[in-house]
């Protein structure tokens, strides 16, 4: 049977198809509403949409989605909000339940068979401790680098990081960094209006010791590759050389990323310049400040490796301090 995961959390929608997909069920996972217009989407017999996205409500979204696509199966709301918030949020959207992300990725499988009619018994694998150790970082690297310099403060972008990394902590397990995510959250939105606080910083403090330290940072990237080189070799290297990274899988993704961060280096994987030719004029026209880099482009790319393409990338980021 077919699942729909629409997360815009990668962490997340790939951690829930792995389980999914070691349980039996055929998975496509949808980041945002561009990936929802994609040829290759296949009607699905449950999707499993997440509340907080990046464009939008997930429950206000997936109403549109019956309408839109003619989807007639069950979508269920996943999230780590309350039960009740999300009983409500259900009901107002007419849709026919939703799973917590505080379950645990078992949880979520039990509860999916349940839905589907599918008792069979199968193993949901391990999620990887690498991974969530790199999403982790990043989010707080994301959050204390906005919250470093005050012409930066941004208490939606701040809360929206912290929401997301209790979803992806519960579902990887890790109890202490989804409360202490919680907890910063609830801080920065009673907080948060004018700037940090005192009690901010506390609960970033919190935060940080839970997640493992406060992490280096040795520069901030922009990266816009969809290719599984990112996701595999790169970004592990450049989270252990101190590096926040906002991912774009696209050129409508990065241009909503634009000003996420004062950004020290703009990467671009060659494949997707020849999918969207616009893509490195765009982005040079908007941030023509920014030293952008192609990869793949002699002698600059993913032929180096990851281990050498790092060093290559602390050499510009250097040149630019």
């Amino acid at each position: 049977m077919k699942i729909l995961v629409v997360d815009d959390s990668a962490f997340t929608g790939e951690a829930i198809a792995r389980v999914l997909e070691k349980a039996g069920f055929q998975v496509q996972v949808a980041r945002d509403l561009w990936d929802l217009e994609r040829p290759d989407l296949a009607k699905p017999d449950l999707v499993l949409m997440d509340v907080v996205l990046t464009e939008a409500f997930g429950d206000d979204l997936a109403p549109l989605l019956r309408g839109s696509h003619g989807f007639e199966c069950p979508i269920y709301l996943i999230s780590s909000l309350p039960d009740s918030e999300l009983e409500q949020r259900v009901a107002d959207a007419g849709l026919e339940g939703f799973i917590n992300k505080r379950a645990g990725l078992a949880g979520l499988v039990k509860r999916v068979r349940e839905v589907l009619g599918n008792g069979a018994l199968a193993s949901t694998g391990a999620i990887s401790a690498e991974k969530f150790e790199i999403t982790a970082h990043q989010r707080l690297r994301r959050v204390l680098h906005v919250a470093g310099d005050a012409k930066h403060w941004n208490m939606t972008a701040i809360i929206s990081e912290m929401h997301a990394l209790a979803g992806d902590a519960d579902l990887a397990g890790a109890t202490a960094i989804a409360e202490a995510a919680r907890k910063c959250h609830d801080i920065v939105r009673a907080h948060g209006a004018s700037g940090l606080t005192p009690e901010i910083g506390d609960a970033f403090k919190l935060l940080a010791d839970a997640v493992g330290g406060t992490p280096t940072l040795a520069g901030r990237l922009l990266v816009v590759d969809s290719s599984s080189f990112s996701r595999e070799n790169l970004y592990p290297a450049l989270d252990r050389a101190g590096y926040v990274v906002i991912e774009a899988y696209s050129l409508a993704e990065a241009r909503q990323k634009l000003h996420a961060a004062d950004y020290d280096l703009i990467l671009v994987d060659e494949a997707l310049t020849r999918q969207e030719p616009s893509l490195v004029p765009e982005l040079r026209g908007a941030l023509p400040d920014v030293k952008l880099e192609v990869m793949g482009v002699m002698p600059f790319g993913k032929h180096l490796g990851p281990t050498r393409l790092v060093e290559e990338i602390e050499r510009l980021v250097r040149r630019r301090t």
